[in-house]
């Protein structure tokens, strides 16, 4: 079983609880919900969300203006690094450009067998009435209130890459 399959189950919070932790996030300072406790750490803990859970924590104490973050890792990873991974799995991916990605995207639109698949990649209306825009991520601003706070992104470790492609393979995306 695959990493990704093995922690894909979650559980909502009640709203009692939902309650409780927003009241933790606002008042970090009061010690009411808080009980201290010491939680023994398996060896597939994914270390990369802890420290993105970090980042919310502390970005969470900020001031009120401060309202819109983007967390996550300033690290890059390389794309020859990703394919690479996915090669040492058996995948075989290879670089494409543009245009050639945009036709393909553009005949699984077409194909009501297939855009489900694409549902899950999409954070927009993929109806032909919409245009479809690239919107280039940007956390510079996130990372300075970060960096004021004392907080720093870990180098992304090689590790990273056998993690994402487990993840991706759980999710049976490259099923044929």
């Amino acid at each position: 079983m695959s990493l990704a399959k093995k922690h894909m189950k979650s559980y909502p919070l009640l709203q009692s609880q939902l309650g409780v932790f927003y009241d933790c996030l606002k008042y970090p300072q009061v010690m009411q919900y808080n009980i201290p406790c010491i939680v023994p750490l398996t060896d597939d803990i994914d270390c990369d969300r802890v420290e993105v859970a970090r980042a919310v924590m502390l970005l969470a104490t900020s001031p009120r203006a401060c309202t819109v973050f983007h967390p996550y890792n300033i690290h890059r990873q390389y794309l020859s690094d990703i394919l690479n991974g996915f090669a040492a799995a058996g995948i075989s991916l290879r670089h494409v450009e543009k245009e050639e990605f945009q036709e393909a995207l553009q005949r699984m639109m077409d194909n009501p067998d297939l855009v489900g698949q694409l549902r899950p990649l999409m954070a927009y209306d993929l109806s032909s009435t919409h245009q479809m825009r690239w919107i280039e991520a940007d956390n510079e601003y996130t990372t300075q209130v970060l960096y004021r706070y004392g907080f720093q992104w870990p180098i992304t470790a090689r590790s990273y890459v056998h993690r994402f492609v487990d993840t991706i393979i759980g999710f049976d995306y490259f099923k044929s």
